[in-house]
């Protein structure tokens, strides 16, 4: 501001001023001089302080950035370990499930094995008996036509 006013002090005037406005002219120009370098340092000082709070604020600004990108690092990390730690619980019960599943199919293939086997010996012993029992009485049947003839 104090710029633009030395500007139009020290522009000319449209008319000839008389030595009474050129008088308040001078006093008026040594006014704005005076008072230019009494809110000189005022005006340095803000300045300073404006600019301390500015760098102060900003470097608060990135130690809370750094502090939330830490935050939200760590918060991804045990999202991913508790991730992690769900994959692997599903891993071992899907091996313990198939391992279970492996061993019922065995067990079960050895009881349709023995059940076979069974039924087989069952099927042997019994055609073993009916070919007994045919032998027996085409035995029974030549020896009584034997005796009859």
């Amino acid at each position: 501001m104090r710029d633009y006013l030395e500007e139009y002090l020290h522009e000319p005037a449209p008319r000839v001023a008389s030595a009474r406005e050129e008088l308040a002219r001078s006093a008026l120009r040594e006014i704005i001089r005076l008072q230019a370098d009494a809110v000189q340092p005022a005006e340095t000082q803000i300045e300073r302080q404006y600019h301390k709070n500015i760098e102060a604020l900003s470097k608060k600004y990135q130690e809370e950035n750094t502090e939330i990108e830490e935050h939200a690092r760590t918060a991804r990390e045990k999202a991913d370990q508790r991730h992690e730690e769900h994959v692997r619980q599903i891993h071992a019960l899907h091996e313990s499930d198939m391992r279970l599943l492996q061993h019922n199919n065995r067990a079960e293939k050895a009881r349709i094995l023995h059940e076979c086997d069974t039924g087989k010996r069952a099927a042997k012993r019994e055609h073993d008996h009916e070919v007994w029992l045919a032998e027996t009485v085409a035995i029974g049947a030549k020896e009584k036509l034997a005796r009859e003839f």
